[in-house]
């Protein structure tokens, strides 16, 4: 089991019940500064092809290298799988 600890700030992070009433799925949405994102997440599990080399990508990893505070708003970011997901609203964390 991998275990990672991202910091997230209590306004940004949201626990989604399922619709229906199911104890699970869960869906936590979050923000997370890029330099808080530990390293070693597995990354492997991309069902699509990446087309790196297009406008938008380039503009994607532009926005990320240059840090001009709209990296966030020009990707739809990262889809995480977990078997478990706990917040500690105090370490925020």
């Amino acid at each position: 089991m991998i275990r990672k600890t991202i910091k997230v700030s209590d306004n940004n992070f949201r626990k989604f019940d399922d619709p229906l009433g199911n104890e699970t799925p869960r869906k936590y949405i979050f923000y997370a500064k890029t330099c808080d994102v530990p390293e070693g997440i597995p990354m492997s599990t991309n069902p699509r092809d990446q087309k790196l080399n297009s406008t938008v990508a380039n503009a994607i990893t532009e926005s990320l290298l240059s840090n001009d505070g709209q990296f966030h708003l020009k990707n739809r970011g990262i889809i995480l799988s977990a078997k478990r997901v706990r917040y500690d609203n105090r370490l925020q964390e």
